[in-house]
């Protein structure tokens, strides 16, 4: 009787069933090697000023956003802590901390990792002065005097962003109110002295 050679694609389906038998009962297949790389952290935060504060840069954080889901690696994680970062700094410039630092440091823990923030505010700066300068417009009507001593009332206060930019809207618009509808602000400078910690802001009516 003469031998029957195998079929070399029956033996091709053989081999690849017992492949894939193997690596299901080793758990070898590639969806769990890449699972086992997540990292499930817990963020923490130290050093914000205020509690709202640090709720605006919880908002904002991707850290927090994605922190259900965890991050596919270390490296991953390093990157999302490192914008996040960037994030806090422009947040407190923003709220008048122009010399705030703000670092993070990831610790791992035996069940995942643990990403703190920390933050050193230093001081809130204030609004200095405010100076108003006029072009085209008559100085010394007294409407129009009572808008510009309202303005430089912000000085002493702390140099938001939110309350600069307000202080030169408001202007130009009480100044409309008083009978000048064409008024417009025709620059706004701010001029950041670190010696001091203030701000000067300088308002040009037009």
């Amino acid at each position: 009787m003469r031998a029957r050679m195998p079929d070399a694609s029956r033996l091709a389906r053989c081999s690849f069933r017992g492949l894939l038998s193997a690596a299901l009962s080793f758990g070898l297949m590639v969806g769990p090697a890449r699972a086992a790389d997540e990292i499930h952290y817990d963020v923490t935060f130290s050093g914000v000023p205020s509690r709202g504060i640090e709720d605006l840069m919880k908002r904002v954080s991707r850290l927090e956003r994605e922190k259900r889901k965890g991050a596919p690696n270390a490296v991953a994680l390093e990157r999302r802590a490192a914008r996040d970062v960037k994030r806090f700094a422009e947040i407190l410039s923003s709220e008048g901390y122009y010399d705030a630092l703000v670092e993070h440091r990831i610790e791992t823990v035996a069940d995942g990792a643990t990403v703190e923030i920390r933050v050193d505010p230093g001081p809130r700066y204030v609004i200095s002065e405010v100076v108003v300068r006029l072009v085209g417009v008559n100085a010394d009507e007294g409407p129009l005097a009572a808008e510009i001593a309202r303005a430089r009332g912000s000085t002493g206060g702390p140099a938001r962003a939110e309350d600069v930019l307000a202080t030169g809207g408001a202007l130009v618009t009480g100044t409309i109110a008083r009978g000048y509808p064409l008024t417009r602000l025709a620059e706004q400078r701010y001029v950041v002295d670190h010696a001091s910690d203030s701000l000067r802001l300088e308002l040009s009516l037009d």
